[in-house]
């Protein structure tokens, strides 16, 4: 029984038994030691002979005497444990005389690790699948740091697609985004990155930088870093400005600034950077339709920022005034709904007071107040004299 209460079945009763094997392992152990002096005795007594290396090999071969075993195995079942046996009775016996009879050659050093291996097969006691969950909660018990985080994250395809080493990297995908979100961590660390860890935090919903000029100057100093040659960062640096900023949120200045700089393939950004030009002068419909079939590569989609953008209008007449809009998602309204205010005017107010609504049924599933889970706010700041005032 395992951990879980689940029941395994063990095959050890089978281990070496013909009653329950369909074939044979005829084991060839060769003793290197021995193949070693062998060889050597042999080219020392033929030395003054001209004997060729071939010669020498074929008398090699007749003076070496190799030990010989016999093991009953279950084709089925070694199968569906390894692929390397999978692949062997596939394949490697198409070409044998014997079907039943299946010929390994192993040194002396390889014979016990072998019959170990092949009795681990058959007995539950060291199922691999119970040994690699018990190894991942030994591991999630572990502190996490950046460089085992990155350590997991570089694990194996034939490991990681395990559903149990599964959550170790989960795991360590949220500890990299943690990371980033941080900001009293040091920032240096995050420039030590792999590409692997790069990916993981970049293609994250969950980061929370100030705002996307933040993630494009991150690129270009973690470029900088790991790539000291200067044509080597252009192509490595212009593909990831492409995959992982989302640059209809970049500002003006940042996009100038992009075009001018000498680490960057301009010719690679101009496409994208005219696209996030056209979205931005998009209506919000035909934005949100640009969104849904960008859900992929996540390019028009709208990060969490902690700096939000704003547009403003100003006006002189008929007196001073400005517009300013700005949306907030759901979400981030229910976290402005947790904080708590103090209101120095007696003419503030808060956000318990907004639409007269109480803050739990503004930010409830079905308010209307929302479209598509964003509010899209309109705040007017009128500036007035005193004598307009009275």
């Amino acid at each position: 029984m395992d951990t879980q209460g689940n029941e395994h079945i063990s095959f050890e009763f089978a281990f070496n038994n013909p009653y329950f094997s369909e074939r044979t392992f005829r084991i060839e152990i060769t003793d290197e030691k021995l193949v070693d002096n062998q060889i050597n005795y042999i080219t020392t007594r033929l030395k003054k002979r001209k004997i060729n290396k071939k010669q020498v090999q074929e008398a090699d071969e007749d003076e070496v005497e190799n030990k010989v075993l016999s093991m009953h195995v279950n084709s089925a079942l070694l199968a569906v444990k390894s692929p390397f046996f999978y692949k062997l009775f596939s394949n490697g016996m198409r070409d044998s005389n014997n079907k039943y009879e299946t010929t390994l050659k192993l040194k002396a050093s390889e014979e016990t690790p072998f019959k170990e291996l092949l009795h681990f097969m058959y007995c539950d006691k060291y199922e691999v699948i119970q040994c690699m969950k018990y190894c991942v909660l030994l591991l999630l018990k572990l502190p996490m740091t950046q460089e085992s985080a990155l350590l997991y994250l570089d694990l194996p395809s034939s490991v990681s697609t395990n559903m149990e080493v599964q959550q170790l990297m989960d795991a360590s995908k949220k500890h990299l985004v943690a990371g980033f979100n941080d900001r009293d961590a040091p920032r240096d660390e995050l420039v030590n990155l792999s590409m692997a860890g790069l990916e993981v935090i970049l293609s994250s919903d969950d980061i929370l930088p100030n705002s996307e000029d933040e993630i494009c100057d991150f690129l270009i100093d973690w470029a900088r870093h790991n790539y000291l040659k200067l044509v080597e960062r252009r192509v490595a640096l212009s593909s990831l400005l492409i995959r992982f900023v989302r640059f209809p949120y970049l500002s003006c200045t940042r996009m100038r600034e992009l075009l001018e700089c000498k680490d960057i393939d301009k010719v690679a950004l101009l496409e994208r950077i005219t696209d996030s030009l056209l979205f931005k002068e998009e209506n919000l419909i035909s934005k949100h339709e640009l969104t849904s079939m960008d859900s992929t590569q996540k390019q028009f989609m709208q990060r969490s920022y902690n700096w939000r953008p704003v547009k403003v209008v100003e006006s002189e007449s008929p007196s001073q005034h400005s517009v300013v809009f700005f949306d907030f998602s759901r979400s981030e309204c229910a976290d402005v709904g947790n904080e708590n205010y103090t209101f120095q005017s007696p003419e503030g107010y808060g956000y318990d007071d907004v639409f007269c609504t109480p803050w739990s049924t503004f930010i409830a599933e079905n308010s209307p107040y929302f479209i598509n889970g964003v509010l899209h706010f309109r705040a007017e700041i009128i500036i007035k004299t005193l004598d307009e005032r009275t």
